[in-house]
């Protein structure tokens, strides 16, 4: 064998070993890899993982908002003219005091009884409506100015004495009859009268059921005596207006208790 061959062969050699070394390293250097790749993988599963709070579900409370107290609603009770006045043996009329303005009423009626505008129309569209029903009212009285009011109170005292008269009516000066706003009625079944046995009358029941409807009250209602004054007297309205009436039959007061005027 010559030299050249031999260097041949130790060349073909050490090719292969590298060749081999090389592959060697390739594989171990590939497997530590995967090793490491499969390892950063489990810890980045194993890793707790960010937990990402909730959205806040808070509403604040409302700031409660201050309301204003109620201011009470103040009624003109004591000036004459008043729609309101309330007229008793406590709280008499100015002496001498005659309403402004009154008119003729045109309702059945006896002689001619007058009353404030606004009353009257009440009264009319009152009756208008009772006489649709087949009720059939009368007024007895309305306006009453002090001098007449002097004349039955006497009669009254004439016929059954002092502490009798003033329970059947008020002495003069104070009673509503001088406002304007009051009015007796009776109907034609009861042949006119004023006496308690109206109460018993359809008549009676339809204007408790209706009055107020038309701004009136029974003033003197039963069981009152003590507050009004004056005995129960089923033939006795009084005008008040339409919101009122409402209110003060809804309460089932007197006037004096409505309104807080008692003595």
């Amino acid at each position: 064998m010559n030299i050249r061959s031999l260097y041949k062969k130790v060349y073909i050699v050490l090719m292969l070993s590298g060749v081999l070394s090389c592959l060697f390293l390739y594989l171990l250097f590939s497997g530590f890899t995967n090793r490491i790749d499969h390892s950063l993988s489990a810890d980045v599963q194993n890793s707790p993982q960010p937990v990402t709070a909730p959205e806040s579900t808070y509403i604040p409370s409302p700031t409660p908002s201050i309301m204003p107290a109620s201011t009470p609603e103040i009624y003109d009770v004591t000036s004459d003219d008043s729609l309101l006045r309330i007229v008793n043996k406590w709280h008499p009329l100015a002496s001498g005091y005659i309403p402004d303005t009154l008119v003729i009423v045109n309702v059945p009626q006896y002689e001619s009884q007058v009353l404030l505008p606004e009353v009257s129309s009440a009264i009319e569209d009152m009756f208008s409506k009772a006489n649709e029903e087949g009720i059939h009212l009368y007024l007895v009285s309305g306006y009453r100015d002090f001098q007449y009011q002097t004349d039955l109170y006497d009669y009254y005292v004439s016929k059954f004495g002092k502490q009798e008269a003033e329970r059947i009516d008020c002495i003069p000066g104070c009673s509503e009859h001088q406002t304007g706003l009051s009015v007796d009625l009776s109907s034609t079944s009861h042949k006119y009268e004023l006496d308690v046995r109206f109460e018993q009358t359809d008549e009676y029941q339809w204007l408790i059921t209706h009055c107020s409807e038309f701004g009136f009250i029974l003033r003197n209602p039963k069981g009152k005596e003590e507050i009004t004054g004056v005995k129960f007297s089923p033939w006795n309205f009084r005008y008040v207006g339409k919101e009122m009436a409402q209110k003060i039959t809804d309460s089932n007061l007197t006037m004096e208790e409505y309104f807080q005027i008692i003595n």
